[in-house]
């Protein structure tokens, strides 16, 4: 059989551009926006943000998503880490466009859209390597190995002390990937195709 893929669809009218304010004279702002379970990795990724902290970088880690806010999940974190729970949509937009870079330390994944809707605000993603190869888009996405809180925090650091990405660019190769006017299209050619040859 033959196949083709196809992303998931996002709301990039929704999760539109927005530029950021410049790094100087500030914290870096990392965020993550996952539920809070084993399969997250949220405890690789709170360490891997110790260890940011311990070699000296200024940064923050906000996260949020279901039972982020729980008495037991608020005990597992320490200086300049704020937990959030669960956000709506326009909670989550907020987020991203108050944050320089998404962080997601997750163990297994199918297609996380947060990594999608995160680029095409116009900031950076880490992930690893059980992220599709079809989301790690070249320039906008750093892929890290699974339960590695060292690579993670050298790749948050790296993140952090390079130039800032070109937002708008990124934002425009995820609407290339996945705004659902390009999905639907794509669609729409398959289909023609697959009635054209039977």
């Amino acid at each position: 059989y033959r196949w083709q893929y196809l992303s998931n669809t996002i709301d990039t009218d929704f999760f539109a551009y927005q530029p950021r304010p410049l790094r100087e004279g500030r914290p870096f702002r990392f965020c993550c926006v996952a539920d809070n379970s084993y399969r997250k990795g949220y405890d690789v990724l709170l360490s891997a943000f110790r260890k940011l902290r311990e070699q000296g970088m200024d940064a923050e880690l906000h996260v949020a998503g279901r039972n982020t806010d729980t008495k037991a999940f608020r005990a597992q974190l320490s200086l300049n880490m704020k937990a959030y729970g669960q956000l709506d949509k326009t909670g989550v937009r907020q987020l991203l466009y108050d944050c320089d870079a998404l962080v997601l330390a997750s163990r297994s994944e199918v297609q996380p859209l947060v990594l999608l809707e995160a680029m095409s605000t116009g900031i950076p993603v880490i992930a690893t390597e059980s992220v599709p190869q079809n989301l790690r888009i070249e320039g906008g996405c750093t892929i890290v190995p699974i339960d590695d809180a060292e690579a993670l925090s050298r790749a948050m650091m790296q993140v952090m002390t390079e130039p800032m990405v070109d937002g708008e660019k990124l934002s425009e190769q995820v609407r290339a990937l996945a705004s659902p006017q390009v999905v639907g299209q794509r669609l729409q050619t398959i289909f023609s195709e697959a009635l054209a040859s039977y």
